[in-house]
């Protein structure tokens, strides 16, 4: 099976117990592999847990480092054999001459019994650093799962280790010195998107990150512009989250709002994010009930019915000899639906049991011969909603907001797909207009688990749709 490749960022379980990370990298880079052992608090238990070239083994041999001297060096792991204070494996590496910029084709891949994958983090646009955490296996509950890093450190392996707790003997004439302006801030970017991605832009642990910038005495201006592709991505992942149940409500649209605040990032992706939301929201309340009422001039209604929508469209259905399709328009009035066009339809409300948008698309539900199948239209996001509006109105019914169908994506397993998925598009790896989608369509039998949801962004979840 392909294991699709991680972003930085993500993490996926591992569910082997003795496994192999492979760092890889093209000829000419002269790179040293490591690995740290580290504790609860994130630091190593005594300089034994720093695996590298001089020390090639820890913890009894349940972590064993091996390199070929050219481009491409293994960290053995048995989990099973490490200590139980043992809480995470860090795999990293150094430059003594050059920095990680420069190394073309770096790829960390962790491997189960008889080379299974399980897991492949390509490394690219790092910055130009010395050192380089490259990810981390860790424990969770009680097995294990390995996180994509790609976190640089200017100071190189001295730093690297000291920062983990190794004790690293100063040159004769020299310090351990203060961290530049640069370092400061690269280093407190990588938490920053770490906090992002566990409790968000509030909480104790979003305060002392602030806290830090000012100990170092760095403007909050510049924690801002450096903050600003990790908040980009976190607000994507709140506009993903908000549009899992196909309606935008109030409250939604403020949390959104007070994440901008709390983030402080200024960006044109904001706007549109911000407009996306806003149109969620309209979408929500028409469908709702609050539908539109349209002036017109030509049409034919019974005494009190309003209209509510004229719209063209393709009425697409199966026959005996193939598809149909005919060309005419959708008529929606608070009395009934009608189709008029090559194969009519004229139903009241009750008869229609769902309208829903599918990828280009509507889908139409009825108790009758006529009027279900598939209609082409402009955009299906809001016929849909203006039909089911009409519906709902029509029924004197509307929705709850904690009852949601079927296809709504509950709160655990939206946030299992996104880190599974590493925030990103699994055919393009776009972070942006990202959707949850229903591997098998729920239109024909699938289920909204994790199993069966992905993140796809808008274009390529548009072309699925035009495939099937």
């Amino acid at each position: 099976m392909v294991v699709a490749a991680l972003v930085r960022g993500a993490n996926t379980t591992v569910d082997e117990t003795v496994v192999q990370v492979l760092v890889a990298w093209r000829t000419g880079s002269d790179v040293d592999p490591c690995a740290l052992l580290l504790d609860a608090g994130g630091k190593v238990r005594s300089d034994a847990d720093f695996v590298f070239y001089n020390q090639p083994s820890g913890a009894a041999g349940a972590v064993e480092l091996s390199t070929d001297g050219q481009c491409t060096a293994t960290v053995a792991v048995d989990l099973g054999r490490l200590p139980s204070d043992v809480h995470k494996v860090v795999i990293a590496g150094s430059m003594a001459a050059g920095t990680f910029d420069t190394v073309p084709g770096l790829k960390v891949t962790v491997t189960g019994q008889h080379g299974r994958e399980l897991a492949s983090f390509p490394i690219q646009d790092v910055e130009r650093v010395a050192a380089v955490v490259f990810g981390e296996l860790y424990r969770r509950g009680d097995g294990w799962k390995f996180r994509a890093v790609g976190q640089g450190w200017d100071s190189g392996l001295a730093g690297l280790a000291t920062g983990y707790g190794v004790t690293v003997d100063e040159d004769d004439d020299g310090d351990a010195g203060v961290p530049d302006h640069a370092t400061v801030l690269r280093e407190w970017r990588t938490k920053a998107g770490g906090v992002l991605a566990s409790s968000g832009p509030s909480g104790p642990d979003w305060d002392a990150l602030w806290a830090e910038l000012r100990r170092h005495r760095i403007p909050e201006s510049d924690g801002r512009e450096a903050l600003r592709p990790a908040a980009l991505h976190y607000l994507h992942r709140v506009l993903t989250f908000a549009f899992a149940d196909d309606l935008i409500e109030q409250h939604e649209m403020d949390e959104f709002e007070e994440a901008v605040r709390q983030l402080g990032v200024d960006d044109p992706a904001i706007i549109e994010m911000r407009r996306r939301m806003q149109r969620g929201l309209e979408i929500g309340l028409i469908s709702n009930g609050e539908v539109p009422r349209v002036e017109h001039a030509r049409l034919n209604l019974e005494d009190g019915e309003v209209l509510h929508l004229e719209e063209p469209a393709v009425y697409v259905r199966q026959t005996e000899t193939g598809l149909r399709r005919s060309t005419g328009k959708i008529i929606a009035t608070s009395a009934k639906f009608r189709f008029v066009g090559g194969a009519g339809a004229d139903l009241p409300w009750s008869r229609i049991m769902e309208v829903r948008p599918e990828y280009t698309n509507i889908v139409i539900s009825t108790t009758a011969r006529k009027g279900s199948g598939i209609y082409e239209v402009s955009d299906p996001e809001y016929v849909a909603a203006v039909l089911t509006g009409a519906m709902r109105r029509a029924r004197r019914t509307a929705v709850i907001p904690a009852q949601r169908d079927s296809r709504s994506v509950p709160a655990a397993v939206r946030t299992e797909v996104w880190q599974r998925d590493g925030g990103a598009c699994v055919e393009c790896q776009a972070t942006e207009y990202l959707e949850f989608d229903h591997v098998i369509p729920w239109s024909r039998g699938g289920a909204t688990s994790a199993g069966n949801l992905q993140l796809l962004c808008r274009r390529c979840n548009l072309q699925k749709g035009a495939r099937i």
